[in-house]
């Protein structure tokens, strides 16, 4: 390999000159003679002629190009790179390190749809990707910096107010794209490998409980107003559908009448797993209600197995805006008791909710809201409505306290002797060496016994029947002996609602 500068003849005056920029004549791996254009300084045409060196090695080795010479391959020139591609020097793929970004993300996108990935799904990656790009302003892959990124998720934060999650969406896009392009060869290394997601919590939804979850349904059905080009009757639909099955918005747009089995027995939902979110065939049972409306609305509307239920519910229809509208006109509140918001996906942890609060097992509440972890279902989800608790207090077992009513007096009665020993140790023994004064002691001292013998006839007067009212209603709550739970005054929860069923 030998650098040197070139000489020319001066087309105007005829005499020869050297040229400003050095050149590099070497062979390559197949023993052809090349030259390569440099700097004008000589060092750093030295470290050029070096790395071509050791691209070179490589390549008659049959090694991998080290980490630092991956790093100097992409901040070469796309005619720098197209000329080892033809020499052999690299792989031609890593030619397309010079495209840019939005041509590797056409092919990016075509390879998605060519896995079958959903049609929702690319688009939303792609559009990401080109968000983010066009926030940082990459134009190339070398130019993909992880500051950037992490500068441009902060700004959807402080200025967009987008939530963590997201954030993180965003951010998983992009570094699935830089995933497909080290596996392409296109990029040595993901520069984003190390730019972690930010902790999201689970968006707490509002519930509607079940009087408001029918009042909407018969309200809208009343009104007869088309909303968002949604008809009022599929809107009715829709809201009982997902409030007894609690499926997905994505669920319900792909929702045909051949995976609604409207048997009289056995009615239900038979989704495939191509359409739910955990991959995984959903089957969810319909009431009979449920079951009995759709079944007429098909037999009326002349409708067959391969329509959609619900045809012009679209994917990027505003179905929390579609929620409000219609919960407005039927004057209830767009935030629930906890003063959550409620939007279309507060139907599914309605739909969860009806289940929590009635005397479902909790293993099959999960089986039904199809969640892998009940933590997520019981902490996120299900929300527990006024007098559930009282129902279940209600539902403790008897207990007879008759045996244990004297032995809580006598503990009562030695507790408060206790006290006594130790107040008059504490006022009555002398400080100073002189003689304590007790006027008053006494008096005091002899009211306090005199309580205390009241007490104790009190306690065993339960025996018989009696029980203290303790400043709460005079009904009482023990009859011979043994007490009720069903009958003691509970103070009233803080949270207006009703334990009614849905269906």
């Amino acid at each position: 390999m030998r650098i040197f500068k070139d000489k020319y003849v001066d087309k105007k005056t005829g005499e020869k000159r050297k040229s400003q920029r050095y050149t590099i004549d070497f062979s390559d791996h197949n023993g052809f003679r090349h030259r390569v254009a440099g700097l004008t300084a000589k060092r750093q045409t030295q470290t050029l002629a070096d790395n071509i060196e050791a691209l070179i090695s490589c390549k008659i080795s049959g090694q991998r190009p080290d980490p630092e010479l991956q790093r100097w391959l992409e901040g070469v020139t796309s005619g720098l790179l197209t000329k080892f591609a033809s020499w052999g020097l690299i792989d031609s793929q890593r030619v397309g390190h010079t495209k840019l970004l939005k041509l590797h993300l056409g092919e990016y996108e075509a390879e998605l749809k060519a896995k079958g990935k959903s049609q929702i799904h690319v688009q939303k990656t792609i559009s990401r990707c080109k968000a983010i790009f066009k926030g940082c302003r990459f134009s190339y892959l070398r130019d993909i910096d992880p500051s950037a990124v992490i500068r441009h998720l902060a700004r959807m934060r402080d200025e967009d107010k987008s939530a963590a999650s997201t954030r993180n969406h965003f951010l998983t896009a992009i570094k699935c794209f830089c995933n497909w392009a080290v596996r392409n060869g296109r990029l040595s290394i993901n520069p984003l490998r190390h730019v972690s997601k930010e902790k999201a919590e689970a968006k707490q939804r509002g519930i509607l409980l079940p009087e408001q979850f029918q009042k909407l349904i018969t309200d809208t059905f009343s009104k007869n107003i088309d909303r968002l080009r949604i008809p009022a009757v599929e809107r009715c639909l829709l809201y009982a559908l997902v409030g007894a099955t609690g499926l997905r918005k994505k669920e319900i747009v792909a929702l045909k009448w051949e995976h609604l089995k409207l048997d009289e027995s056995q009615s239900c939902v038979i989704l495939p797993g191509t359409k739910t979110k955990n991959k995984e065939t959903a089957r969810q049972p319909l009431p009979p209600q449920v079951s009995g409306l759709f079944a007429k609305y098909k037999e009326q509307g002349g409708i067959t197995d391969d329509m959609k239920v619900f045809p012009n519910v679209k994917y990027r229809i505003n179905t929390a805006e579609l929620v409000r509208q219609d919960l407005k006109a039927a004057e209830l509140k767009n935030i629930d008791f906890e003063g959550r918001e409620i939007d279309f996906h507060s139907l599914r942890n309605s739909f969860i909710s009806f289940l929590a609060n009635s005397d479902t097992p909790f293993k099959a509440v999960q089986t039904l809201a199809r969640h892998s972890d009940p933590k997520l279902t019981y902490n996120v989800y299900a929300r527990t409505f006024e007098g559930t608790e009282r129902k279940a207090v209600a539902g403790l077992p008897v207990v007879d306290l008759s045996s244990f009513a004297a032995m809580g007096a006598m503990s009562a009665s030695t507790e408060l002797a206790d006290n006594h020993s130790a107040t008059y140790s504490a006022i009555c023994l002398p400080q100073n060496g002189n003689q304590p004064d007790l006027t008053g002691f006494m008096g005091g001292v002899s009211k306090e016994v005199e309580s205390a013998s009241n007490a104790q006839e009190t306690a065993f007067s339960g025996v018989s029947g009696g029980i203290p009212e303790v400043g709460l209603e005079p009904t009482p709550c023990c009859q011979d002996g043994i007490l009720n739970p069903a009958r003691l005054p509970i103070p009233p929860l803080r949270h207006k609602g009703s334990s009614n069923n849905c269906f």
